[in-house]
């Protein structure tokens, strides 16, 4: 199953041209077995991979200097301890 997501701004034309954005990617692929959420019927940790898991970064910033930064993960979720480590680095 694909996910779609979309991301619509909407620009006075004084604007246009003033915005900076850049994105990443990182692959966060576990090397060694895991146990996994979402699979309660399992017995036993993972067995190997399908596919890669990503943790993906776009940052946009405005032309007086502002950014807004998006996180995602390829994972159901994270722990407060890894969102507030993690949300300190973004700030910094």
């Amino acid at each position: 199953m694909w996910a779609v997501g979309l991301l619509l701004v909407v620009l006075d034309g004084r604007c246009l041209g003033a915005w900076k954005a850049g994105a990443a990617r990182v692959e966060i692929t576990p090397e060694q077995p895991m146990w996994m959420s979402g699979y309660a019927s399992r017995k036993g940790p993972s067995e190997g991979k399908q596919t890669a898991l990503w943790g993906k970064v776009l940052v946009l910033e405005d032309n007086t200097g502002k950014r807004v930064v998006t996180v995602t993960l390829d994972l159901v979720g994270i722990d407060q301890r890894t969102s507030n480590d993690l949300r300190q680095r973004i700030v910094e």
